[in-house]
């Protein structure tokens, strides 16, 4: 198992989504006792990845990934297939949005162009369905169980190198 920063395990998602855009799976929750935000997302033909996270600042998210396995276990996929809504990944040029705008489209145009794949500057390339299910997280990270707490080592380090658990005084 490879430990990379989020950002390059979200390239990957993307890349991977470039031969599979839809039809993604995932699951979050916040982590109990902690200041971080923990996500499954896999697609069957691609793997499963775990990301944990935790906001440094109003500003910047700080976080590690990695690819944990091949393979989707079925029941899983089937569980939140049953108990989901929609997700996707988001990407924005900023440079394209402002060029879009001052020429004269609405947000609201360059938004819904983004659900019809239309380019203006936001792009959605991974879409699929998102659950909050305690009970598809619990079954993931007994599954996952050594991915997860090597994962969940790494990111307390990260914490307490950035000061997350020191009070203000």
């Amino acid at each position: 198992m490879k430990i990379q920063a989020r950002e390059r395990i979200l390239s990957d998602i993307i890349c991977k989504s470039k031969k599979y855009s839809t039809d993604w799976k995932a699951t979050y929750h916040k982590v109990p006792n902690s200041f971080s935000t923990e996500y499954y997302i896999f697609h069957e033909n691609v793997g499963v990845y775990l990301i944990q996270e935790y906001q440094k600042s109003p500003y910047k998210i700080r976080g590690i990934g990695s690819q944990i396995a091949r393979k989707v276990d079925e029941e899983v996929h089937d569980q939140i297939a049953r108990h989901s809504g929609n997700f996707g990944i988001i990407q924005g040029n900023f440079n394209k949005i402002m060029k879009n705008l001052k020429q004269g489209l609405s947000p609201e145009t360059i938004i819904y162009g983004a659900f019809q794949g239309i380019d203006y500057g936001i792009n959605i390339p991974v879409k699929g369905k998102i659950s909050t299910s305690n009970q598809i997280i619990s079954n993931l990270n007994h599954q996952y169980n050594v991915e997860q707490k090597k994962l969940s080592n790494k990111l307390d380090l990260m914490m307490q190198d950035d000061n997350i658990y020191t009070s203000y005084s």
